[in-house]
């Protein structure tokens, strides 16, 4: 997780931990909103529109930041990779191929620690190929809660399945079938 939101829980900064986390997708709330805003709409309307996709959100975020992430230079490493320089670049360019969940977070990232192998400082194929086929680039909070949710397919959460090893053909088809559904 995230050091110095952890560094702020411990001290008890509850309200600076979750204003950090609001501010860093308000910009991203309002988008939503804003994209299926009906002008005919009342000004009271749209503020509980945005109230509930932002308590929606918060859900989400509050799930997700339950398992374990790694800041930067965690995921570096876990990458058998240095930092800073070049080897920064690198959790970019995972980021932009789809490859790494990257969570955005004010001006940084956290990475779900399951996606990292730590036998091969790689990421897992598996899970490289899913974030891809599942769009990590353009919704990472989306593609996590997808690992993290029991699936109806595997009748497990698929980090659950990537974790014990077993049937991870399945993960692919289990991403698959939940594009089809959407």
């Amino acid at each position: 997780m995230d050091d110095q939101l952890v560094d702020d829980a411990k001290l008890g900064k509850s309200h600076i931990v979750a204003s950090r986390i609001a501010a860093s997708i308000f910009t991203e709330i309002a988008k939503t909103v804003a994209s299926g805003f009906d002008p005919s709409l009342r000004a009271d309307t749209f503020v509980r529109q945005l109230r509930a996709e932002t308590e929606r959100r918060n859900k989400i975020v509050r799930f997700v930041l339950a398992h374990e992430c790694y800041a930067q230079q965690e995921a570096l490493s876990a990458l058998n990779a240095e930092g800073p320089g070049p080897d920064e670049l690198l959790l970019d360019s995972l980021r932009e191929k789809s490859d790494l969940i990257g969570l955005p977070r004010q001006d940084r990232y956290s990475y779900p620690a399951f996606q990292f192998n730590s036998d091969t400082g790689r990421l897992y194929e598996e899970v490289a190929a899913i974030n891809r086929q599942l769009g990590a680039d353009q919704d990472p909070w989306g593609v996590a809660t997808w690992w993290y949710t029991e699936n109806e397919r595997l009748n497990a959460p698929p980090v659950e399945i990537l974790k014990c090893g077993k049937r991870r053909s399945g993960l692919v088809a289990a991403a698959r079938a939940a594009i089809q559904a959407v």
